[in-house]
């Protein structure tokens, strides 16, 4: 019963599961990253070529001041530098790789604890810690991993924020030991 919560909570099956436990990625949570990092690099071109423009607008601007002898401004210098910087990063971002798409295993207990610095919009969001390794979840999950039970977390790691570490797949590997009366 625990597991089939654990699989519809995190969206994976038996397929999903017995890819991950080989250190890879079924063809359906290839598809579902792919969709995902095309979506990502798509808005980032979108916003770097725009803040691309606005550089380029920004500078012809400064340079028709200049040939007409204007003095420069710092207010237009800055916000050109910055749409410049931001542009290269955002345009850089749509070549990157975001994922190296192999499953990665973390194994031990878990705990789950609120993450009050990070609350939006009146609700507090959750983190799911095993080892060093932590993910971001909602509250609902805590009555589906209940404290001191071993966990297998099947995972992709987000090559530029371990906070984006995105939960593939989980697998209970020991219930925690009840004390003999």
């Amino acid at each position: 019963m625990a597991e089939n919560q654990l699989m519809k909570y995190f969206g994976f099956d038996e397929t999903d599961l017995a890819a991950n436990q080989r250190g890879e990625l079924s063809q359906k949570q290839r598809s579902k990253l792919e969709g995902e990092v095309r979506s990502s690099k798509l808005w980032s071109a979108v916003l770097g070529g725009a803040l691309l423009l606005a550089a380029i607008g920004l500078a012809a601007k400064i340079f028709q001041g200049v040939a007409a002898a204007a003095p420069l401004e710092l207010g237009q210098i800055i916000p050109t530098l910055a749409a410049g910087v931001l542009s290269f990063f955002f345009l850089r971002k749509t070549f990157e790789t975001v994922y190296d798409y192999k499953a990665k295993k973390v194994e031990g207990t878990v705990k789950i604890q609120a993450d009050k610095a990070s609350t939006r919009d009146g609700e507090i969001p959750y983190e799911l810690r095993v080892e060093d390794k932590i993910f971001n979840v909602s509250g609902e999950i805590k009555g589906l991993m209940p404290k001191g039970n071993r966990y297998a977390i099947y995972y992709i790691e987000d090559l530029h924020s371990s906070a984006n570490n995105s939960i593939l797949s989980v697998e209970w590997i020991t219930q925690k030991k009840q004390k003999e009366q």
